[in-house]
């Protein structure tokens, strides 16, 4: 026997649209500002039950820097508990409006690029900053290290690549430097 099938449901059962429904029938759904439907995770498996949405929010951001999913909640993005079948109808079809997700793009500097420190052993949480766009990816190692654009000068290398930079937050410094050169 495979634990899977040994494995019972919890029993668990929640009211959705006034109807008491088994939880095993349900998922999480992450809606961005925009209304848009842009993740989704079961809210029980063999693994795991998710019944709250306090539980929902940490399976969502789970790998991630928690300030993340506080930067998300801030932006407006929300959690709803709906049927596993409505899957297909929520997330067939893309986002089409702009900006994306209805969220703006974060701003940036000219000749700067968003770039995430670039070594094996950085912290899961390392911040983004705004490096010069000439030092980002750089195969030289001899060249110098870059001052990012709010003045910290780590002795680090830097990728722009978007599996190192995703689900990263900015640096606050970095972005009020970059938030004022596009209000100036």
């Amino acid at each position: 026997m495979t634990p899977a099938a040994t494995k019972q449901a919890s029993g668990l059962f929640v009211t959705v649209n006034g109807e008491p429904t088994p939880l095993t029938d349900l998922s999480w759904y992450q809606t961005a500002p925009c209304g848009c439907t842009c993740a989704v995770t079961l809210a029980e498996t063999e693994w795991y039950v998710i019944a709250t949405e306090a539980d929902a929010w940490r399976r969502f951001y789970e790998d991630d820097d928690p300030s993340l999913m506080k930067r998300d909640q801030e932006r407006g993005y929300v959690l709803d508990l709906d049927a596993i079948s409505k899957v297909k109808e929520r997330l067939q079809v893309r986002c089409p409006h702009e900006p994306k997700w209805g969220v703006p793009p974060t701003p940036g500097l000219e000749g700067f690029a968003w770039a995430a420190p670039s070594a094996l052993n950085v912290r899961r949480n390392a911040r983004l900053h705004l490096i010069p766009a000439d030092s980002v990816d750089t195969q030289d190692w001899r060249a110098p290290y870059p001052d990012t654009a709010c003045g910290e000068s780590p002795r680090k290398r830097w990728t722009a690549q978007r599996w190192d930079t995703a689900g990263r937050i900015e640096c606050s410094r970095c972005l009020r430097v970059a938030t004022a050169a596009v209000s100036a």
